[in-house]
């Protein structure tokens, strides 16, 4: 008996536990459910009419309007849905009437439309965003999934079913006979709409890039098992559900991204069903001669019927249990920074708080994406310390999409931010180590708030910490008022040393290739003027972002036949291995940058009166 319950936990706390105790998690299960109900008859019709290509291009003709909505009305899902629906119209539209008009087939003439379209919003995106932005958008994250955005994928769904029944007889029919669409174009268009409008839909949870996966994949599938149109109607929407229930479990204990996973696993039974199917599988063990054009086989409609009962009762069939509260006080940090200093301060305290990173010592909150792990963590902690300084752009959103109310600490109050192009605060504080003392502040007073039996020793570590950036501050303005350092010229890909710089008087010394704090591509243009601009400059050191040497800087490099000197250290810390002699891993990193610089100029051979 005690066997049998401990079995019975393990299922639970397996395939049931994370959409019980997880509200993110069950609005991604209604929510890719509803696409997999949605997409199943329009997946149909698209494989019978050989329209697979035809989808995959609109599913990116979508992405200008999807980008307009995004920027123009803060992500709003009604402005994307509309702005989708409308660029995918039009370029429907355009394609149609120039092989109607023209010498094209409607084929190469969509195909022409559609790659306009995708370059496009691709330029929309990069010229008004970030590289998050377009990462969000090309592929999606289901598990952020707003609740507007499951009333849109639901209402979408129920909407399709309601008009595929009300022209059920005229689809079938179109699926053997295109002639017969001649008198029925309202049917026609019908289709089309409702294509484009689970596309957009289908967008919300897999990005533009994914979204024909859900609409094609599991319609493919099923025509391993059956050539009845209602058997394929039922495997095709269970294929889609077992799939996206599958994936989110691998997504949530894995901290794999949903959307991908979905897809491979849609992929997965594709090739099992090639290789099984009891209707064109070719090594299938059951299937026999005399019942090629009958009903698919009883054992196989049993395997069905079990699974799909199981991925939609799992979540309700076991009571729920209750395993007891965290005992230790629980603070997550979205910065390396953050969470290194909040180590250092309280090594004591370490029996009495858990300090969880949600970035990583590598991360960078530019390009983060939130996975399972990160809202599992955020429904355990007591409280958020961030940096601040419009750094973490997409905690907010995360927060309100899951109704998660959580205290937020800022390490940057008081700190006098510094301006980008754009005129937003540069989020690099820390770069300058009087702005380290202020973080380290900060963060004492929120320890000392939280865990007021450890004041002594949180305020002992933090005059060690206070010291060693006071020390390290005297040190580098002795260093950097040397004649080499005023008279070099220093490019980086992005100003991440913007604050280093104005501490230290070196703003005219350390450039950038761009002005913004989110790095993107560069225009050809704009490298011309700089690769023009450097020429004349000398001595030039051209340096890198840790951990990886971006293509412009690369590009620039070979222009200006100037090797990169090496790599400082941005948003990410030195290994903990490499900082075991300093108080703290992130002065460690400010010593290593000061180094390197010190290394390569220091090194160089510098004329009198260089300019």
């Amino acid at each position: 008996m005690e066997y049998l319950e401990h079995l019975t936990g393990i299922f639970w706390n397996i395939f049931a536990d994370p959409f019980v105790s997880f509200g993110f998690m069950r609005k991604a299960l209604v929510g890719s459910f509803a696409v997999a109900v949605g997409c199943a008859p329009l997946g149909l019709l698209m494989i019978y009419r050989r329209m697979s290509l035809l989808g995959d291009a609109l599913s990116h003709a979508i992405l200008p309007g999807i980008a307009l909505g995004f920027f123009f009305f803060a992500g709003s899902p009604i402005a994307m849905m509309v702005g989708g629906l409308a660029t995918a119209l039009i370029v429907a539209a355009l394609s149609q009437s120039v092989s109607l008009h023209g010498k094209h087939s409607h084929e190469s003439a969509f195909s022409v439309f559609y790659l306009f379209s995708l370059a496009l919003g691709i330029l929309l995106i990069t010229l008004r965003g970030t590289p998050l932005d377009l990462l969000h958008i090309l592929f999606g994250n289901i598990i952020t999934l707003s609740s507007l955005s499951l009333i849109l994928v639901i209402g979408t769904s129920l909407a399709t079913l309601s008009i595929g029944l009300l022209g059920a007889q005229t689809w079938i029919i179109l699926t053997v006979d295109p002639e017969y669409l001649k008198n029925r174009s309202i049917w026609a268009f019908a289709a089309m709409a409702l294509m484009i409008f689970n596309m957009v839909s289908a967008f919300q949870a897999m990005g533009t890039l994914l979204a024909i996966g859900i609409l094609l994949i599991p319609a493919a599938t099923a025509h391993f098992w059956s050539h009845r149109l209602s058997i394929l109607f039922i495997v095709t929407i269970g294929l889609g559900m077992l799939a996206s229930y599958l994936g989110l479990l691998l997504s949530f204990h894995w901290n794999w991204p949903a959307g991908p996973t979905i897809i491979l696993i849609l992929g997965g039974m594709f090739f099992l069903s090639f290789l099984l199917g009891s209707e064109k599988g070719i090594i299938t063990p059951f299937r026999k001669e005399e019942a090629a054009h009958s009903s698919p086989h009883p054992i196989l409609t049993y395997f069905w019927g079990v699974l799909m009962a199981s991925c939609l009762l799992s979540p309700f069939a076991l009571p729920s249990q209750s395993f007891g509260a965290p005992p230790r006080l629980k603070i997550a940090c979205t910065t390396p920074v953050g969470c290194d200093l909040l180590k250092a301060m309280a090594p004591q305290a370490s029996q009495r708080i858990e300090i969880h990173t949600m970035v990583g010592p590598q991360g960078n909150n530019h390009h983060f994406e939130p996975r399972p792990e990160t809202l599992k963590l955020l429904k355990s902690i007591d409280f958020i310390v961030t940096n601040g300084l419009q750094y973490e752009t997409w905690l907010e959103p995360l927060l309100k999409n899951n109704r998660l109310k959580i205290q937020i600490k800022e390490m940057s109050q008081g700190i006098q931010a510094l301006a980008d192009s754009n005129h937003l605060p540069d989020p690099h504080a820390w770069h300058n180590p009087l702005n380290g003392i202020r973080y380290a502040e900060n963060i004492k007073n929120i320890l000392i708030e939280k865990a007021p039996t450890f004041r002594e020793n949180i305020e002992s570590q933090f005059k060690i910490i206070q010291q060693a950036l006071l020390d390290l501050d005297q040190e580098q303005l002795n260093l950097f008022k040397e004649p080499p350092y005023l008279q070099s010229h220093i490019v980086l890909p992005h100003p991440f040393l913007r604050y280093f710089a104005d501490r230290y008087g070196l703003t005219s010394q350390i450039q950038s290739m761009t002005q913004n704090s989110h790095f993107g591509e560069l225009p050809a243009k704009e490298l011309k003027n700089l690769v023009v601009e450097f020429k004349k400059k000398t001595p030039l050191y051209l340096f890198s972002e840790y951990p990886e040497i971006e293509a412009p800087i690369l590009v620039l490099s070979r222009e200006l036949k100037k090797p990169v000197a090496g790599a400082l250290y941005s948003e990410a810390l030195i290994p903990e291995k490499e900082c075991a002699q300093e108080v703290s891993c992130y002065i460690a990193t400010l010593k290593r940058n000061r180094d390197l610089l010190k290394k390569v100029i220091s090194s160089s051979r510098i004329p009198p009166n260089s300019n």
